[in-house]
């Protein structure tokens, strides 16, 4: 199971905090029994099990988008050529992608680039400039201004600090 925020898993657990320890264990042997029962109920199953349901083959293109998406973060490619380019629907492969990684595919390559920017920034020689391209930025000045917003310190700040 998953566990999804529900109101009697959210109560559960702030009454398993409160108890005091000389009645915990039998406090707790009820509360599981109880969790047990609620887990088999048609309100969890309800709030864990996903609203749609989508295809292994849909499932795949999503993983090959991610994996394009890492593989090719200079390019700029849309979401409408993202989903011509795999065969799927848009709204699709927008609702599966961030059903799968729990972001959108926009928040997904800005978390990207970042990572691989810190990556180069940390472990590579290479210019500002270069590296701003490596990632997908055109500009190096933006870049720099998103790098600075995302992590506090400009790219050669960052780079001063954490070089190896």
């Amino acid at each position: 199971y998953i566990l999804v925020k529900t109101e009697f898993i959210e109560r559960f657990f702030q009454d398993v905090e409160k108890v005091k320890l000389r009645n915990r264990a039998q406090f707790l042997l009820l509360r599981v029994a109880e969790l047990l029962l609620y887990l088999d109920s048609e309100e969890a199953h309800e709030s864990v099990l996903p609203k749609m349901y989508f295809t292994v083959q849909e499932i795949k293109k999503i993983y090959a988008i991610r994996t394009y998406l890492l593989e090719n973060m200079s390019e700029r490619a849309t979401l409408k050529q993202l989903a011509n380019k795999y065969d799927i629907g848009l709204t699709t492969m927008q609702k599966l992608f961030k059903a799968t990684y729990y972001q959108s595919i926009h928040s997904f390559v800005l978390s990207a680039r970042l990572e691989k920017a810190c990556y180069l920034l940390k472990d590579s020689e290479k210019s500002i400039t270069f590296i701003a391209n490596e990632v997908g930025y055109i500009n190096a000045s933006k870049f720099s201004a998103f790098f600075k917003d995302e992590k506090g310190l400009t790219p050669k700040m960052y780079r001063k600090l954490y070089k190896n």
